[in-house]
């Protein structure tokens, strides 16, 4: 009896693909949405480090450090041709997750209390607890001249919406009484992490959040009236561009990067360590002034690339670029690619 099931057609198996391709893009970022809305999720005995494997950046490099960092920014090269003033301008749109160490459930407390002889020891280190939230930034203005500023690093003016997004998450965790502010620090410069357990309780001698709350602040905090100060920034720079990559008189070769400024010791210092880096970083930049072109492949030998004219929307650093609309790029730290359907020629 023949089925009545329709098959699939080509386009339903690229929209399954598609999805399923999503699906694990997010999955490698450890989320299941774009966006981590406030107050964010929390991460309990996990580092949200090891969790997100994909897209990620590390803090500033330490320069007294000879060996190998992960890296701390991620950009993108374009070869553009200025306007007829010799003026490059775009916009950058983008997002990252950043994260706060955050003083644990009660209850996850609770389950890793250390005992002795049935009861609580006096002292008692805090459960690991994280909370990961998405930084979100858009029409950050980037302007280069290309007969003042080249070869010169150009930043965008203060005040812009990436300053403005990471403040205002940075004020609402100074608010949140979850969130850890200034550490007591050890001598080794590392977060103290040891607190008092109500002296001859049991583990129900803390009777509530707010309780366990108050005694985290008083036994591990400095001060209250500060937390983790993540900085990151945009910066772009001109260079003309070398014959071998271009023969388009008037190219330069832009490159736009986010960078994470904030530092291993200060990540260090409030108890983060390798989990202050910058997760699932991504962004786009639209050109506003100038004209984009193909910057050619890489690839070699030449037997290997798929047409003679074939380009690349330009070059990624520790990401790669995708041209996603006239004269706009974005960052794909997880890139799939497909090859065009061709018919095969038939036999003569």
């Amino acid at each position: 009896m023949p089925s009545s099931v329709k098959p699939l057609s080509f386009g339903d198996k690229s929209n399954i693909n598609r999805k399923l391709i999503d699906a694990l893009s997010l999955r490698l970022r450890d989320k299941f949405t774009d966006v981590i809305p406030w107050p964010g999720v929390s991460y309990n005995d996990r580092l949200p480090f090891e969790m997100a494997i994909a897209g990620s950046i590390g803090y500033a490099p330490n320069p007294d450090f000879h060996g190998a960092q992960p890296p701390s920014s991620m950009g993108m090269v374009l070869l553009l041709e200025p306007d007829s003033h010799g003026k490059i301008g775009a916009t950058v749109n983008g997002q990252f997750d950043i994260c706060f160490r955050q003083i644990p459930d009660l209850a996850l407390q609770k389950a890793k209390l250390k005992k002795e002889g049935g009861d609580p020891k006096p002292t008692q280190s805090v459960a690991l607890s994280y909370r990961r939230m998405t930084v979100e930034f858009r029409d950050v203005a980037i302007a280069l001249d290309v007969d003042t500023d080249l070869n010169n690093w150009v930043v965008p003016e203060d005040n812009n919406t990436l300053e403005a997004a990471l403040s205002d998450i940075q004020e609402r965790c100074l608010a949140d009484p979850r969130i850890f502010k200034v550490p007591r620090q050890l001598d080794s410069g590392n977060a103290k992490f040891v607190f008092n357990w109500p002296d001859g309780g049991d583990e129900n001698a803390v009777v509530n959040q707010k309780e366990f709350n108050e005694i985290i602040m008083r036994d591990l905090f400095e001060r209250n009236d500060d937390v983790l100060r993540h900085k990151v920034r945009l910066r772009a720079r001109a260079r003309k561009a070398p014959a071998n990559l271009s023969n388009i008189p008037k190219a330069y070769l832009v490159e736009i990067f986010i960078e994470h400024l904030t530092t291993r010791d200060q990540a260090k210092s409030f108890g983060l360590d390798s989990n202050a880096f910058l997760f699932d970083v991504r962004f786009s930049t639209k050109i506003n002034q100038g004209e984009g072109h193909l910057l050619p492949h890489k690839l070699a030998p030449k037997d290997y690339r798929y047409k003679d004219t074939d380009g690349v929307a330009g070059y990624g650093i520790t990401t790669s670029v995708e041209q996603t609309g006239p004269n706009q790029y974005t960052t794909n730290a997880i890139p799939v690619s497909g090859l065009q359907r061709i018919k095969n020629p038939e036999p003569e």
